[in-house]
This record gives structure tokens, sequence and C-alpha cells, in this order.
């Protein structure tokens, strides 16, 4: 089971993740990582702070996904 932990550093909050990726996903993200010269880590924190900035995402989200 996975737990996410928050706390404060610096003035700056931290989330604490333990995430497990498998399979093609795994492969995909070490590839764009390594071609990019980056943690896949810092990759994937790129990703998720990218969509989360989008309002395309924000509105198919609160959408349900077009359901």
């Amino acid at each position: 089971m996975s737990q996410i932990t928050r706390r404060a550093v610096s003035g700056s909050v931290v989330l604490d993740v333990e995430l497990t990726l498998r399979g093609d996903l795994a492969q995909t993200l070490l590839d764009h990582a390594k071609k990019r010269g980056m943690a896949p880590v810092q990759l994937l924190a790129s990703i998720v702070s990218f969509v989360l900035k989008d309002d395309l995402v924000d509105a198919v989200i609160d959408d349900g996904g077009g359901k």
C-alpha cells in the first residue's frame, strides 16, 4: 500500500510518495530521462507539474473524463 507523507521543508511543502512503475511505462520514463540527461524522478516531476498547470487537463478532469 502506498503512503503519502506531507511535510514542510524550508518553507516548501514536500510530498514523499512511493511509486512503482513497471514494464513499458517504466522503460519509457527511463529512456526519456536518459535522453534529456535527467534523473527519472526529475522528469516525472516536470511532467506532473506541466499536466497540473494545463487548463485543458483541468477541464477534462472536472468533466469526469468526458463522461
